[in-house]
C-alpha cells in the first residue's frame, strides 16, 4: 500500500505523523499543568485565603474577649486596680478598633463567591458573632466607659463567655471546612499530577512505538523493494531475463522497477534477435563450409576475416607455386592477413574493394598460377558496407588447355 505514494509525500507525512504525536503529548501536557495550576490557585485563593481571614477574626475576638477581661481589672473594689498605669479607655478603644477590623475582614471574606456549605457555616458565623459583639462587647463597653464594673462583669458572665464560645465555635467550624477541603484540593491534585505523569509516560512510550513501527514500515517500503530491484539487476547483468517483477507501486523505487523491467524486455528481444540472426550467419557459414565454390570474405579493410574449406584447399594446392613471389605465404595464415598480398599493386586494391559498388571479375596471375575472382560488395539493410565477399577459382589448367586448343587451331589454320 506505501509504495502507491511517493517517497516525498511519505517521508512528509510520516514527518507530520511524529509532529502531530509530539504536539497531542505537549498539549496533554498543557492541559495537566493548567489543571495543576487552577488546583494551586484554588487551594491559595479559595482556601489559604479565607482561612487565614478566618484565623485573623478569631485572634482578633480572643483579643477582644480579652480586652474586657483587661477591663474589669480596673474595678476600683478590686487589687488589681491600683497596679494600672492607663486608662479604661485604652482597652475599650482597642475593643472598638478590632471590632471594625473584623467587620472589614468579614466584608473581604463575604466578597468571595461562596458554595453551599461555606454560605451555610458563614451563616452561622454571623449570627453568634452579632449576639458576641451587640450583646456582649458593646454592653460591656459601656459599662466599662461608665464605670459599672459590676454590670460589665455580669455581662461578661453572662453574655460574652457563652456568645464567644458560640462564635469561636463557628469561626473554628469554618477554618476546619477551609483546612479540611484545601487538603482534598491539594491531595486531588497530588493525584491528579501523577495521573498526568503515568499518562504522558504512557503516551510517550506509546508514540515512540508508533514512531517506531511507521518507520520501520516506511523504511522497509523503500528498502524491500530496493533489495529486489538490485536482486533483478545482479540476474540480468547474469543473463538470466525471466524474472517476474512488480510494477504495481506509484513510487520512485516501482519507476526503477518499471525501468527494470522494460531493460529485461528489451534485452530478451535483442538477444532473441541476435540468436536468430546467429543461427541464421551459422547456417550460412555451414553452407559456405560445405560448399565446393571457394568462399573468401575480408572486411571494410580487406582483412580477411573467413575462408571455407575449398579455398584453403586450392590454396594449399598452389601453395608451392605462390611462395615463388611471396615467399611468406602460408594457406593456413591467411585468415587474418590483408587480401591485398595477392596483387602487385596493393594501394590499388585496397581503393578498389573499398570503392565496390557491385561485382568485380578479374583474374590475377601469380607465380605461375591464373586465379579468376568474383567480387561483391557485403552491405547491411542501412546500405552500410561490412566487406567483401570473393569467390575465387584456380583456372591454372583451364587457361593452359584453353591456350593448347588454341595453338592446335592456329597451327591448322596456317
Amino acid at each position: 500500500m506505501l509504495n502507491k505514494i511517493r517517497i516525498g509525500p511519505r517521508l512528509f507525512w510520516q514527518a507530520m505523523g511524529m509532529a502531530f504525536w509530539f504536539a497531542v503529548m505537549a498539549l496533554v501536557a498543557a492541559s495537566y499543568m493548567r489543571d495543576l495550576n487552577r488546583a494551586t490557585e484554588a487551594v491559595y485563593v479559595d482556601k489559604l485565603e479565607p482561612g487565614a481571614i478566618v484565623l485573623r477574626i478569631q485572634t482578633l475576638m480572643a483579643e477582644n474577649n480579652m480586652q474586657v477581661l483587661g477591663g474589669l481589672l480596673h474595678d476600683p473594689s478590686g487589687q488589681q486596680a491600683v497596679g494600672h498605669d492607663h486608662p479604661i479607655t485604652l482597652h475599650t478603644e482597642q475593643l472598638i478598633k478590632n471590632r471594625d477590623a473584623i467587620t472589614e475582614l468579614w466584608k473581604t471574606f463575604k466578597a468571595r463567591t461562596l458554595n453551599e456549605e461555606e454560605q451555610k457555616l458563614a451563616t452561622n458565623y454571623e449570627r453568634t458573632r452579632g449576639v458576641f459583639v451587640k450583646e456582649g462587647l458593646m454592653a460591656a463597653s459601656a459599662a466599662l466607659d461608665a464605670g459599672d464594673y459590676e454590670k460589665a462583669a455580669s455581662v461578661y458572665a453572662n453574655v460574652i463567655r457563652p456568645s464567644y464560645a458560640q462564635a469561636r465555635d463557628a469561626a473554628d467550624a469554618l477554618r476546619t471546612y477551609y483546612a479540611a477541603t484545601g487538603r482534598a484540593t491539594f491531595e486531588g491534585a497530588q493525584n491528579d499530577f501523577a495521573t498526568a505523569v503515568k499518562l504522558i509516560i504512557g503516551l510517550s512510550a506509546l508514540v515512540v512505538a508508533l514512531i517506531t513501527a511507521f518507520s520501520y514500515a516506511f523504511t522497509r517500503s523503500i528498502t524491500q523493494p530496493l533489495a529486489g530491484a538490485l536482486g533483478v539487476a545482479d540476474a540480468v547483468a547474469s543473463g538470466r531475463l525471466e524474472n517476474q517483477i512488480d510494477t504495481s507501486g506509484q513510487d520512485e523505487v516501482a519507476d526503477l522497477l518499471r525501468s527494470l523491467d522494460k531493460m529485461q524486455s528489451a534485452l530478451k528481444a535483442r538477444i532473441d534477435a541476435d540468436r536468430t540472426v546467429a543461427d541464421e550467419t551459422l547456417r550460412i557459414k555451414v553452407a559456405l563450409d560445405v560448399t565446393s565454390n571457394s568462399v573468401m570474405v575480408a572486411d571494410p579493410d580487406g582483412k580477411i576475416i573467413y575462408c571455407n574449406a575449398a579455398v584453403l584447399e586450392m590454396m594449399r594446392a598452389a601453395e608451392a607455386d605462390l611462395r615463388k613471389v611471396l615467399p611468406g605465404f602460408s594457406a593456413d595464415a591467411m585468415i587474418g592477413s590483408n587480401f591485398d598480398i595477392y596483387h602487385k599493386s596493393p594501394a590499388h586494391q585496397r581503393n578498389l574493394l573499398g570503392t565496390l559498388k557491385g561485382i568485380h571479375r578479374a583474374e590475377i596471375p601469380v607465380g605461375g598460377r591464373i586465379f579468376s575472382l568474383v567480387a561483391s560488395p557485403i552491405t547491411n539493410a542501412r546500405n552500410e558496407r561490412l566487406g567483401t565477399a570473393v569467390e575465387w577459382r584456380d583456372r591454372t589448367t583451364e587457361v593452359a588447355i584453353e591456350k593448347e586448343v588454341s595453338d592446335i587451331i592456329t597451327a591448322a589454320a596456317a
